[in-house]
């Protein structure tokens, strides 16, 4: 029992602080890119929408950048070392705290929410005609070969109460509508409705807020995460309402109409995490009707089509070379230390010192096969104690550990070598509780 708790308490400690580092280090590397989304913004100035929200979401590539190699770098290895020192400290058990509580939260609110939606009545009838109506105009003849979820199977719920349309559902998507005798809309702006609400599961954008939910648990200490969160979420609506104008059956007109009579009959709406609502308050609403209103003037055009285009490629071409950097400046996810180490034991401060690190004389005294520890060179061996000053009975050599980043490693076997008789090698880490669990999370975190 005393071994499984050791087990548990050094496994939780090493958890916490290297998560802590991983999130300290990609927090750090994000405020790069955070400060450049401002520049962006301002240099597009609102005439593409696509440039806007393209920007906001290359924060996300930079959750993976905390094994980076950038931060051994001569410029940033003194904030290493700052957050190393953190990390090692009380920091970690404040921040895993604090993302343990932003978690739980999180979990909560969403079976809640979840369970208050399974308590709705699904859509039939009459309300069915129109889903149909409003997955063929948003999907077309295409609705088979959705990247995501097939149209059809995103289920749509009807509500009594006076609410915006929103959407939700990462892994079950749905679609909850007020009951048109509530909100007293004609079919065509129920429509016009259900194809925003379809626009966002196409445009997967409960994926990306699902992911900036993480990040906002991950980065829970950083101000910048849900200020770039909540311009998502204003893009995010910009972009269904340009994608809806652009379909052939929505007038522009018409559409902005629709949204102006719906904040009007809106009284008060449920707040959902996971959500996307049609219509989100006054200030929003003016910045859609001027984004439909500029829209409506540059969509026929040539030149803007063309426009259109080139900052599609440059949004795809910019995240791919920020995926593509991050993957080849960051560590493997663990390597394989073939290295030698060989150490003493001092009982009486009860740790571990440091003799002689990987040297080539002590990879010629001593082999490694199938995990079996063999001194092969005696002489050069007693040469290397000798040396070293060693005169204890027993000596530690350790091997086949395991490195996640410069300064992060463990595990791995050791072997206890006597001093007077060098066949005499007990290992001490190779069938541990402790060591077995410690080289799963080493190869899985």
């Amino acid at each position: 029992m005393e071994n499984l708790l050791y087990t548990i308490r050094v496994i939780s400690e090493f958890i916490c602080v290297y998560t802590t580092m991983k999130a300290l280090i990609s927090c750090f590397l994000s405020l790069f890119v955070m400060l450049m989304i401002p520049v962006i913004r301002r240099i597009n100035c609102k005439r593409y929408i696509l440039i806007d929200y393209g920007a906001v979401l290359l924060i996300l590539p930079m959750l993976f950048t905390g094994m980076s190699r950038l931060m051994y770098m001569r410029y940033t290895s003194r904030v290493y070392i700052i957050i190393s020192r953190m990390a090692q400290g009380y920091a970690s058990r404040i921040y895993a705290g604090g993302a343990g509580i932003f978690l739980i939260t999180y979990a909560i609110r969403n079976i809640r929410h979840r369970a208050g939606i399974r308590t709705l009545k699904e859509a039939d009838g009459r309300y069915r005609t129109i889903c149909d109506r409003a997955i063929h105009t948003v999907y077309g003849d295409n609705r088979n070969k959705c990247f995501c979820r097939r149209p059809d199977h995103i289920s749509v719920y009807i509500t009594e109460k006076c609410i915006s349309p929103y959407s939700g559902g990462l892994f079950k998507p749905y679609i909850v509508m007020p009951d048109r005798s509530v909100i007293n809309v004609t079919d065509r702006e129920y429509n016009i409705m259900l194809c925003h609400e379809y626009m966002h599961h196409k445009k997967l954008h409960i994926l990306w807020l699902t992911l900036f939910d993480i990040a906002c648990i991950y980065w829970w200490f950083n101000p910048f995460i849900y200020l770039y969160r909540e311009l998502f979420r204003d893009d995010m609506e910009l972009m269904c309402d340009n994608a809806c104008i652009e379909l052939d059956d929505i007038d522009e007109r018409e559409y902005a109409d629709t949204v102006v009579n719906m904040l009007t009959v809106m009284r008060r709406k449920e707040s959902g995490s996971v959500a996307a609502y049609f219509t989100d308050g006054y200030n929003m609403l003016r910045k859609r009707i001027n984004a439909i209103a500029v829209h409506g003037r540059t969509a026929n055009t040539g030149t803007n089509a063309t426009r259109l285009t080139a900052c599609r490629a440059a949004v795809v071409t910019a995240t791919a070379l920020l995926i593509s950097g991050i993957a080849a400046t960051s560590y493997p996810r663990y390597t394989n230390m073939r290295g030698l180490a060989l150490y003493t034991f001092d009982e009486s401060a009860m740790k571990a010192i440091p003799v002689e690190n990987d040297t080539e004389r002590l990879r010629s005294s001593c082999t490694v096969e199938n995990g079996a520890l063999t001194v092969t060179d005696r002489e050069l061996f007693s040469q290397i104690l000798a040396d070293c000053g060693i005169k204890d009975d027993y000596v530690y050599l350790s091997y086949d550990t395991i490195m996640k980043i410069p300064g992060v490693g463990g595990c791995g076997n050791v072997g206890m070598i006597n001093t007077s008789d060098y066949d005499d090698i007990f290992y001490l880490s190779d069938d541990s509780m402790l060591n077995e669990f410690m080289t799963i999370i080493f190869k899985l975190a």
